[in-house]
C-alpha cells in the first residue's frame, strides 16, 4: 500500500464514510444521526480526518466538540467517535496518523482536552498508540428486570426462568409512583430556561462533566433522530428536576434506557419520584429491562431507591472504559474521577 492520503472532511465524504461504518461494525449508520451529530453541531464545527488509498477510504477519524464545565469554567472538549480503519488496512498505523492530523485542528480550536468511551478492543490502541489515559474503568451501571420472565427465558432455559423468577421479581421490585408535597411529574418536548438555573446550582458539587444546559440538552435529546421522552418534575412553576429515557432492541431484548436525570441533591425524593416514573414509562412501553449509568452518588441512591441494583463487572457483557486525553499544556485535566459527572447521555450508543 502507498502511504494514505490524510485530509479533512468535506460535504461529499458522507455516503462513503458510512458504507465504511457498515463495513468495519456489521451494522448501520443513519444518515439522519450522522448529519445530527456532526453536520448539526450547534457548538463548534466538528474536526473529521479521512485516509485514503487512492480514491478509497479506509480510515475514519472524528471529534466532536461539545461544552464542558471543569474547574469552575466552561469549555469545549472532544468527544472522540466513530473511530475506524478498513479491514484489510489495520495494524498499519493509519489510526495514530489520523489522530496526530486531528490534534493540530484541536490545537488551532484551543481544545484542552478529549473524551472517549472505550470497548476492550479499542482500548490498548489508544491507550499505548494514541497517548489516551483511562479514568475509569468500572462504571456504576445500573440495571433492573421489568418483566423478569421474559428477560430471563432469553438467557437461560425455560424451566430455569420461571424457577427464578419469583426470586427476581423481589430483588428488582418496582415501586410505585408516588407524587407528593406537591410535586407534580409531566412530560415535555424540550427544555425550558428553568433548566440552566438547575444545572447551574448542581455543578457547583461538580468538578467535570459536559454541561447540562437547555441547549445541550436541546440538541442531545430533541433533535436527535432517536426517539426520547422527557419528564419534568415539577413543584408550581419551578423546575425540580428532570429524567429523558428511551428504548432500543439490543442483546435480544427490548431495552430501556434511563439517557439523563438530573435534581437537586438535597431534594433525594425529587430524584426517586423520577426514577420510578422512567422505569413506569419504559415498562408500558414493553421493555423487559432497563439500565442507568449516573457516575455521582445522589444519582445512584435515586436508582436504587426505585429497585435498580448496581450491575457487577463480571456481569458486564463486554469492558467500558472512560478515557481522556490532553491535547495541549493550557489547563490541567482532572486526573481523579471523583466528582466527574457522567451518565449513559454521555455515551454515543444510547
Amino acid at each position: 500500500m502507498n502511504q494514505p492520503f490524510i485530509r479533512s472532511f468535506e460535504r461529499l465524504d458522507t455516503k462513503s464514510i458510512l458504507e465504511l461504518f457498515q463495513l468495519v461494525f456489521g451494522c448501520a449508520l443513519d444518515e439522519r444521526r450522522w448529519q445530527w451529530q456532526f453536520e448539526k453541531n450547534p457548538f463548534a464545527k466538528p474536526i473529521i480526518k479521512l485516509a485514503h488509498d487512492g480514491d478509497k477510504l479506509i480510515g475514519h477519524y472524528s471529534l466532536v466538540p461539545l461544552p464542558f464545565w471543569r474547574q469552575g469554567k466552561t469549555e469545549l472538549a472532544a468527544f472522540s467517535i466513530h473511530s475506524m480503519v478498513h479491514p484489510q488496512y489495520q495494524r498499519q498505523g493509519i489510526l495514530k496518523k489520523l489522530a496526530f492530523a486531528a490534534e493540530e485542528d484541536l490545537a488551532k480550536n484551543k481544545i484542552a482536552f478529549s473524551i472517549t468511551f472505550l470497548n476492550d478492543n479499542s482500548f490498548p490502541v489508544y491507550t499505548n498508540n494514541l497517548g489516551w489515559q483511562e479514568l475509569d474503568s468500572h462504571l456504576p451501571i445500573f440495571i433492573t428486570l421489568l418483566k423478569p420472565e421474559e428477560a430471563l427465558a432469553k438467557i437461560l432455559p425455560r424451566a430455569l426462568a420461571t424457577f427464578l423468577s419469583p426470586a427476581t421479581r423481589i430483588l428488582f421490585r418496582q415501586k410505585a409512583i408516588l407524587n407528593t408535597n406537591g410535586i407534580y411529574i409531566r412530560e415535555v418536548d424540550r427544555f425550558d430556561e428553568r433548566v440552566d438555573l438547575l444545572w447551574s446550582q448542581v455543578r457547583q458539587s461538580v468538578k467535570a462533566a459536559t454541561e447540562r444546559n437547555a441547549s445541550y440538552l436541546n440538541w442531545r435529546f430533541c433533535d436527535n433522530p432517536s426517539s426520547y421522552k422527557i419528564f419534568f418534575a415539577e413543584q408550581e412553576d419551578r423546575l425540580l428536576g428532570f429524567v429523558t429515557v428511551r428504548d432500543a432492541q439490543k442483546y435480544g431484548l427490548k431495552m430501556g434506557y434511563v439517557a439523563e436525570m438530573l435534581f437537586d441533591p438535597q431534594r433525594p425524593l425529587v430524584g426517586q419520584y423520577l426514577a420510578e416514573k422512567a422505569l413506569h414509562e419504559l415498562k408500558e412501553n414493553g421493555c423487559c429491562a432497563a439500565t442507568a449509568m449516573a457516575s455521582m452518588r445522589w444519582l445512584q441512591k435515586a436508582f436504587v431507591s426505585a429497585g435498580m441494583r448496581k450491575l457487577p463487572s463480571v456481569a458486564m457483557p463486554h469492558g467500558m472504559h472512560l478515557c481522556f486525553k490532553q491535547e495541549h499544556s493550557e489547563g490541567g485535566v482532572l486526573l481523579d474521577r471523583a466528582g466527574w459527572f457522567y451518565t449513559w447521555s454521555d455515551h454515543d450508543v444510547v
